[in-house]
């Protein structure tokens, strides 16, 4: 059998919030170990993180790449076969031992201080957004009814100095690129310290990735643009959800206007910003208005788009058919209405991405398809907590729900 090689696996380690989880990726679920009791170089070669890559080079799945597993097997490219295009990840075959499931470095970590956030996005929960938590605290109802989640464990904000200290000693060294993702990295008072503690020669070949909602720059005493330049590169990715009214609908608290100023003061100061667009039910109704406005303003140096697959309420794949099918009729005429290759091309690539997943079942070992009716329902109720109205900010999004109940 074919080994399943994955970048991530194989030099990777990503700091998950839920249970003081640490794994291979983003989007994995297997816990190779426990930040809350072990420190970060322990974890490195742990028994599970071990049997995790020797169970991917054997080429089975292992558990927890149910979401890879679950793109692949319909044939849209998953996080693992993208990794494996991207230079900051690299292949590091020579730093795995297949003898013993040993990785000699950790060449790329993504850390998260917690759940400090100061937005609360229509497709967030409590354990990354602390905006929600406060809601939730009052709220309690509100997890399941808006966001479609069962109850989970808060994260304590902070990590341990003893963690810091270990990852600064005995990860920093040897590492060549480090993300930051939340809550929001630039909310945390945190994020500043360990970034301002890691030794010039060691930032020299580091370079730095941020997924950040972008409506933040600086905090207190700390000026990110100025703390950015001791190190080798710094790219930053911001989650777009839409634009205008439509990106403050989603992400309840932002202001686009702050944002895109955000934005062009990062590309001022010679840094590259990719604007990530997180297609949940919500936004493939808008894809098209929203790529168009990225591309045609010339915001951010490139555009991506990302899959929300959890929770189910918010998969794009329960959207009923025949909505799909107006939704894909919608996009293919904005396609033909492109004039610029360039242009088309990348709306193509992001289109195929997104749609092409839309368009099938909703089919989920983990989660079962919620009705539609469900996800109306927490429109409704978003709408009644935050006093908006869905009918105002995504009017098509509206047209298609059933009334509530």
């Amino acid at each position: 059998m074919e080994p399943k090689i994955c970048a991530y696996a194989l030099g990777h380690l990503n700091h998950q919030l839920d249970n003081n989880r640490v794994s291979a990726c983003f989007r994995c679920v297997a816990t190779l170990g426990d930040h809350s009791k072990q420190l970060l170089s322990e974890i490195k070669n742990s028994d599970a993180a071990k049997k995790h890559r020797m169970t991917l080079m054997s080429g089975e799945w292992p558990d927890g790449c149910n979401s890879c597993k679950n793109f692949e097997d319909i044939g849209i490219s998953s996080t693992r076969l993208d990794g494996l295009n991207l230079p900051r990840l690299g292949l590091y075959l020579e730093n795995y031992n297949a003898a013993t499931g040993e990785i000699a470095h950790v060449k790329s970590i993504e850390l998260r201080f917690g759940n400090e956030c100061n937005l609360a996005c229509k497709h967030c929960a409590p354990i990354y957004s602390s905006k929600w938590g406060n809601i939730i605290e009052s709220n309690p109802s509100v997890l399941k009814s808006i966001l479609g989640r069962d109850p989970e464990l808060i994260p304590k904000n902070g990590l341990s100095s003893e963690y810091i200290t270990d990852i600064l000693e005995n990860i920093v060294p040897n590492v060549e690129h480090i993300a930051f993702a939340g809550g929001e990295p630039l909310y945390q008072t945190q994020h500043y310290e360990f970034i301002n503690a890691i030794p010039a020669e060691h930032a020299a070949h580091i370079e730095l990735l941020y997924v950040t909602n972008g409506t933040i720059l600086n905090l207190k005493k700390y000026n990110i643009l100025e703390i950015w330049k001791k190190f080798k590169k710094v790219d930053i990715i911001v989650s777009t959800d839409g634009v205008g009214d439509k990106y403050e609908y989603f992400r309840t608290g932002a202001k686009w206007a702050a944002v895109e100023r955000n934005i062009k003061s990062i590309k001022a100061a010679g840094y590259t910003v990719s604007t990530e667009i997180t297609c949940s039910v919500y936004q493939m109704f808008y894809l098209s208005e929203t790529f168009d406005y990225l591309y045609d303003s010339g915001i951010s140096d490139w555009i991506s788009s990302s899959i929300v697959q959890y929770p189910a309420l918010l998969n794009p794949q329960i959207i009923p058919y025949d909505v799909k099918s107006m939704l894909l009729e919608k996009w293919e005429n904005y396609i033909r209405s492109i004039d610029d290759p360039y242009k088309l091309q990348r709306a193509t690539v992001i289109g195929n991405h997104v749609l092409n997943y839309m368009m099938c079942d909703h089919s989920d070992a983990v989660d079962s398809t919620p009705p539609w009716q469900d996800f109306a329902n927490s429109v409704y109720a978003a709408d009644s907590l935050f006093n908006t109205d869905v009918a105002k900010s995504m009017p098509l999004l509206a047209e298609c729900l059933p009334k509530p109940q």
